[in-house]
């Protein structure tokens, strides 16, 4: 792939954005600014600034432990498995008579030339046929482009992180060669200092903007609509017939979904629901937001399970855990570590307010700290780079602590806030 043509400004979007090497992005955005469910505009600036800075310096790549890092593939901390092609008979049991089969968890490589790591804990599948079932990968959740090689066909060039960025832009229509050359449009080159490929390009891209981009791959992350039938759309209803039942459904304003209690239940007695299908409909707590994350996929997951087993042992409520007091993600844009806490960008809250207002500290390159703050108290933060800061934050957030008097040097980096507030 000489030219990837990206489309979307979420987090899959900006991960991307970054992750891909040896080949020329163009990232089209709907908004002003990238990264918009997450990063506010100057945050958005911090981490493009940053990008250039390191691209212009030739940095190495060290993973999150060194910020502003953005050149080479972002290095992570969680462990991630994949289940191995290979299925092996356990020996430590006598499975002759079942032909069962065991597969590997393998843990996936942080080098691109290592080879995974066997793991002791194995995952038993059987088959009429007595052979292992097909493994299924993983979703696109945390770490999706760990340890994959994601290299484009350009290595000839001073760095092979080639980004175009242009925003406020929708996809218009899509042109083979042959309509291209007989509309008479003109293709942009974003790259004028790199080669233009002369318009050989197997697909065309004409943008709301009047611009047109050749490319050899579209990739669209532009998110999923909230749905549970898998042939149909029902965002935009306000119910919907399932197996012959109606679900009563969140608004398409609310993004849609299926409404469910802090029970996870839905309006349907018996039927629970979490994830990206659900929507959060009981009283939220003051520093909880919803988002259609991994993270909070998990966590509604989790909540279900807990509250689906309860009920059937005669539990008649499951209170909800502490997951749901305080929003809290972490993820990695362009190298760096992303922590959002609370109402990490004032949602909800009204920033006209002359009692609303922003603590913040940015090292450009380094590290972007910004602290949503109320009548004194901390209702958010968003953190870039390793500030160290997020376990400080969080409690300062929970325990509503007024600060008034504290302001001035709460971002202070020669003060030790963990030490001040042990």
């Amino acid at each position: 792939t000489r030219r990837l043509l990206l489309v979307g400004n979420g987090g899959i979007a900006t991960e991307i954005a970054h992750e891909v090497l040896g080949c020329q992005v163009v990232w089209t955005v709907k908004d002003a600014s990238i990264s918009t469910p997450f990063l506010d505009p100057s945050a958005a600036r911090f981490l493009l600034d940053a990008r250039d800075r390191a691209l212009h310096a030739n940095k190495p790549s060290s993973g999150p432990d060194q910020t502003g890092d953005q050149s080479g593939p972002t290095k992570i901390r969680r462990m991630r498995y994949v289940v191995s092609t290979d299925g092996h008979t356990d020996p430590s049991e006598n499975l002759s008579e079942s032909n069962a089969t065991f597969s590997q968890l393998m843990l996936v490589p942080d080098n691109r030339s290592d080879q995974p790591v066997p793991i002791d804990n194995t995952v038993p599948t059987t088959s009429a046929t007595g052979t292992s079932a097909k493994p299924v990968g993983v979703a696109l959740g945390p770490d999706w482009a760990f340890g994959m090689d994601l290299h484009g066909s350009i290595s000839a060039v001073p760095n092979d992180r080639l980004l175009k960025v242009v925003y406020k832009v929708h996809v218009r229509r899509l042109l083979t060669p042959d309509e291209f050359r007989e509309s008479g449009l003109r293709s942009v080159n974003p790259f004028p200092d790199h080669s233009d490929f002369l318009d050989d390009w197997p697909v065309f891209v004409e943008l709301t903007n009047d611009e047109v981009y050749g490319c050899d791959l579209i990739v669209s992350a532009v998110g999923v609509e909230a749905s549970f039938q898998p042939a149909s759309s029902v965002v935009s209803r306000s119910t919907a017939d399932f197996f012959g039942t109606s679900f009563d459904l969140a608004p398409p304003s609310a993004g849609g979904g299926l409404l469910v209690d802090d029970q996870m239940q839905t309006s349907v007695p018996d039927v629970y629901a979490a994830g990206d299908c659900a929507f959060a409909n009981w009283t939220w707590a003051p520093h909880w937001i919803q988002m259609r994350l991994w993270s909070q996929a998990r966590q509604m997951g989790f909540q279900a399970a807990k509250t689906m087993f309860g009920h059937a042992t005669g539990e008649k409520y499951v209170p909800l855990d502490f997951t749901f007091e305080l929003f809290t993600h972490v993820t990695y844009f362009f190298g760096f570590k992303v922590v959002l806490l609370g109402l990490f960008n004032g949602q909800g809250l009204d920033l006209t307010s002359p009692d609303c207002y922003l603590l913040m500290r940015v090292t450009p390159g380094e590290e972007y700290v910004k602290c949503v703050m109320q009548s004194g108290r901390m209702q958010g933060a968003l953190l870039i780079g390793e500030t160290d800061l997020e376990e400080t934050l969080e409690n300062l957030i929970v325990n509503q602590l007024d600060l008034v008097n504290l302001e001035d040097s709460l971002l202070d980096p020669n003060v030790d806030l963990s030490d001040y507030f042990d």
